[in-house]
């Protein structure tokens, strides 16, 4: 899809959801999803992650079938990843990271190496509206995007649209901290009415928001660690100080 979208190609309201839904699944949910990912499994640990955790891979791959050989060629090409003797023949992706993960691979590894608690319905289950974990947001936008990369017609009714995107805009909400906000408000104020929609500029411009996204999220992370680590900083301060008075009051009592 690229180009320009003309009316005719979104020449009704069901093919201009499922455009919308499509658009909010592959271009949005990808960074906030990569970003949370990244909290759990710091880019520094993804090898050793993976290595500690070789024989889920195989199960994954041999016997449930559930990976696939491009997949294994971007796991095993994480700089540090020791290639096991089972391994097929791979033309592995060199200096691979998370970067290069799509949704539905780091949502597998979350999900496997048990690394995020399962929804309460599990992973292949739209999670109740209630649940609002990051298992459960996590469940909703691989649904969605398992929705979109298996429809037969491209198109969806208003009412099932409506339903999906409050659902989308919520979860990606909330593992975003709410960054995404302006950015599907946007998707969502697209005018469709107009004689040609430049598809390629427009998808330009949703990169460059989520690349602010990103930094938006990594300056949040790198605070909380500094944060993190000044308030250790004052505890051991603090300690010491506790440790010199009782030392004070010990001497002077003697």
């Amino acid at each position: 899809m690229a180009g320009f979208i003309s009316q005719q190609f979104l020449d009704t309201i069901e093919k201009r959801n499922f455009w919308s839904i499509e658009t909010l699944t592959k271009h949005v949910a990808p960074g906030p999803v990569r970003n949370c990912f990244d909290t759990l499994v710091p880019p520094n640990e993804l090898a050793s992650v993976l290595n500690s955790n070789i024989d889920i891979v195989r199960d994954l791959w041999k016997n449930k079938h559930i990976l696939k050989k491009d997949q294994l060629n971007i796991l095993f090409g994480v700089p540090g990843v020791k290639i096991p003797d089972w391994a097929p023949d791979l033309s592995k992706k060199p200096g691979s990271s998370s970067k290069d993960f799509d949704i539905t691979l780091m949502v597998c590894i979350l999900r496997n190496f048990k690394l995020v608690p399962a929804p309460t319905s599990g992973w292949d289950i739209l999670p109740q509206s209630s649940e609002n974990s990051i298992g459960a947001n996590l469940a909703r936008i691989k649904y969605y995007r398992n929705y979109v990369s298996h429809s037969s017609n491209s198109e969806t009714d208003d009412k099932t649209f409506q339903d999906i995107w409050a659902t989308l805009k919520k979860a990606l909400s909330e593992i975003s901290s709410g960054t995404t906000d302006t950015i599907v408000h946007d998707i969502e104020s697209i005018d469709f009415d107009q004689t040609d929609i430049d598809i390629d500029e427009l998808i330009k411009q949703i990169q460059k928001d989520i690349e602010i996204i990103q930094t938006e999220l990594q300056f949040c992370r790198n605070l909380k660690g500094k944060i993190m680590i000044l308030f250790a900083l004052s505890l051991s301060i603090i300690y010491r100080r506790v440790l010199s008075l009782r030392t004070i009051r010990s001497e002077c009592g003697s």
